[in-house]
Parts: C-alpha cells; sequence; structure tokens
C-alpha cells in the first residue's frame, strides 16, 4: 500500500474522531450525570464537567497524532508497533489523567472519567480494527501479485 494511501486513511480515522469524541463526551457526561443537574447550580456545574470532558477528549485526540507514525513503513507492518503507535501516549495520558487526580479511590471520580475515555477508545479501537484488516488485505495482494508473477 502505497505511502498516500496510508496517510489518507489516517487523516480520515484522526479527523472522525476529533469529531465524533467530544461530542460523545459531551452527551455521555449530560447523560451520566442528568440526575445531578436538577437547579440551577446543578446544571451549571454538569455543563462546567461536561466542558472539562471535551477538553480531555480533545488532548486525547492530539495525543493519538501518533498514528502518523504508521506513515513508515517499518512500523506499519511490525503490528505490535503500529499498536504502540496508535495506543502508547492516549494510555499513558489516561494513566496520568487518573493517578494525579486526588480521588483515583472515589466511584463518582471513576462515574466521570469513564464517560471521557470510553468514547475515545471506542471510536479509536474502530479505526485501529480498520486499519489493521486494510493493511492486511493489502499485504495479501502482494503477495498475490508475487505469487503471480512467478
Amino acid at each position: 500500500m502505497d505511502r498516500d494511501a496510508v496517510l489518507n486513511q489516517l487523516r480520515k480515522s484522526w479527523l472522525i474522531t476529533l469529531g465524533l469524541s467530544p461530542l460523545a463526551v459531551f452527551l455521555g457526561v449530560q447523560i451520566v450525570s442528568s440526575n445531578k443537574s436538577q437547579g440551577f447550580e446543578g446544571g451549571q456545574a454538569v455543563f462546567l464537567v461536561s466542558m472539562l470532558g471535551v477538553f480531555l477528549a480533545l488532548i486525547l485526540v492530539l495525543s493519538a497524532t501518533s498514528i502518523f507514525l504508521n506513515l513508515y513503513p517499518g512500523i506499519r507492518q511490525e503490528r505490535t508497533y503500529s499498536f504502540f503507535a496508535w495506543y502508547l501516549v492516549p494510555l499513558l495520558l489516561c494513566i496520568i489523567f487518573i493517578t494525579a487526580s486526588d480521588s483515583a479511590d472515589d466511584l463518582d471520580m471513576w462515574m466521570m472519567v469513564l464517560p471521557i475515555v470510553l468514547p475515545f477508545f471506542a471510536i479509536h479501537t474502530w479505526f485501529y480494527i480498520q486499519f489493521i484488516k486494510t493493511m492486511d488485505k493489502a499485504k495479501k495482494e502482494i503477495e498475490n501479485t508475487t505469487e503471480q508473477t512467478q
């Protein structure tokens, strides 16, 4: 698979993640916190938490620019390196988010972290699986053309 096709697929994956992840986080925090927003102050607090969640989702999406390391054939062809290019930096940021929190043992903190982190990783994983399928398909096509020429 040529570099331009890989670039187009990675760019499309990243841009869709950039659009969908903050939206899903905003809606997820609104749904999880819907019972807490009964008054004016509660509604403001939920909105602020939603905006914080969108900001953190954008940080995760920006950290996912490491997927463009897959433009290098050595990384793209090695499944482990490709996995790390997709997930290492976002996972490290999630660990930092969680460990930097003073209330890492509190259940309420987890109820706020999961709606922020899970949508990003769900979308990101879906595009990673699509990328791997495309790379496997391209690899099989190359193998078929080399078998036909021999």
